[in-house]
């Protein structure tokens, strides 16, 4: 239809009721979402394709020189015409904005679409971009699952994803698999099951020089010390990631490990000692505006002041924690500073608020059994 013609129907569905303008906007909607599937539903299926592959070529014509701000409207109308290629541009970047938002459902749905597209393709496009791209979200896609608690989500992705690297040969890709699910393992308290991953990926890390790797597997071994408490090794472990990651540049990874080591001095009984690697961390990550990383540190200055006697301020950086945890809705960790949090509560003989918190730090643990 051209303008006039296309007027006169649009002003014909507003007299009926149909169809509505949103304020100043110059925009249209349905006054009610069954319309809307009344009529989608009535277009044939060539026809309604046909509509979305237009409607993603006008918004990713308006979206110039950035169409990526319009990721998860561009990838659905492609999606739905059926243009894979053309939605797997935008169906990642719309999965990653999610992600770094933390609307992690969403970000889920984004990344399970873009396997599902992948699939499609198979056969059809079996080049290094197609294979970069399956490996890029089988590791965010574990990532976020571990955030929501699907642990058994999460580790079948993995496994899925080592044998897809196994497949493809991508020794180095295998080995950040394994990397990433021996930190969930020791989540879960699989000490041995965590090390024999770690074990594998940091030969294969050494071989291909890959320091940023080696780091990750010298924290996560850390971390497996600390948490069957040989705090020494633990700290020399962290101090050597640390090395490394001064060499790299890499300032989100010395965040944490600066966490780390203040938790360590803490666990030692130094807690006068802790406040300095916390601090340092806790800067770094306001730099990175990191508000998970922000939160787990406010949590363990909140551990550190309670254990120095100073309440009200272990409060105040623990109340911090768990509004930016929930907010970012990591449920594992939200578990752990509700804890924080109710301890200090219980240190001021605040009973009553310190149990509530208890009991849905407990829940959490219950649904997430660990």
């Amino acid at each position: 239809l051209s303008e006039w013609p296309l007027l006169d129907h649009l002003d014909l569905a507003m007299e009926r009721q149909l169809v509505q303008e949103l304020g100043m906007e110059e925009t249209l909607r349905f006054r009610h979402a069954e319309i809307h599937h009344v009529f989608y539903n009535d277009i044939g299926t060539l026809r309604r394709r046909r509509l979305h592959r237009r409607a993603g070529a006008v918004i990713e014509e308006r979206g110039q020189p950035q169409p990526e701000q319009f990721a998860a409207e561009l990838a659905h109308h492609f999606r739905e015409a059926g243009d894979w290629t053309r939605a797997l541009t935008y169906s990642i970047p719309a999965a990653q904005q999610a992600q770094e938002t933390y609307a992690n459902e969403t970000a889920l749905f984004w990344y399970e679409r873009t396997l599902g597209m992948l699939d499609k393709l198979n056969g059809q496009d079996d080049s290094s971009q197609a294979q970069a791209q399956r490996l890029l979200v089988y590791r965010a896609m574990g990532e976020v699952l571990q955030i929501v608690g699907q642990w058994d989500e999460a580790y079948q992705t993995y496994q899925t994803a080592m044998d897809f690297a196994d497949v493809i040969g991508d020794r180095s890709a295998r080995a950040w698999y394994q990397t990433d699910l021996s930190n969930m393992l020791l989540r879960q308290s699989r000490f041995s099951e965590a090390m024999a991953y770690l074990a594998e990926a940091e030969e294969t890390f050494r071989v291909t020089d890959d320091l940023a790797g080696l780091a990750q597997v010298l924290n996560y071994r850390g971390t497996t010390a600390a948490m069957q408490g040989e705090f020494e090794l633990a700290r020399a472990e962290y101090e050597s990631a640390i090395q490394i990651r001064e060499r790299l540049n890499d300032k989100s990874s010395m965040g944490k490990l600066y966490s780390n080591l203040g938790t360590i001095a803490l666990q030692l009984g130094d807690f006068s000692a802790a406040q300095a690697p916390y601090e340092r961390g806790l800067s770094i990550q306001r730099q990175l505006n990191d508000r998970f990383q922000i939160a787990l540190l406010s949590n363990n200055l909140g551990d550190m002041y309670m254990l120095l006697g100073l309440y009200d301020t272990a409060q105040i950086y623990a109340e911090d924690a768990v509004r930016i945890i929930r907010e970012v809705g990591v449920i594992y960790h939200l578990a752990l500073i509700l804890h924080t949090l109710a301890d200090i509560l219980q240190a001021q003989r605040n009973f009553s608020a310190a149990n509530i918190l208890y009991q849905e730090s407990i829940t959490i643990y219950l649904d997430l059994d660990v």
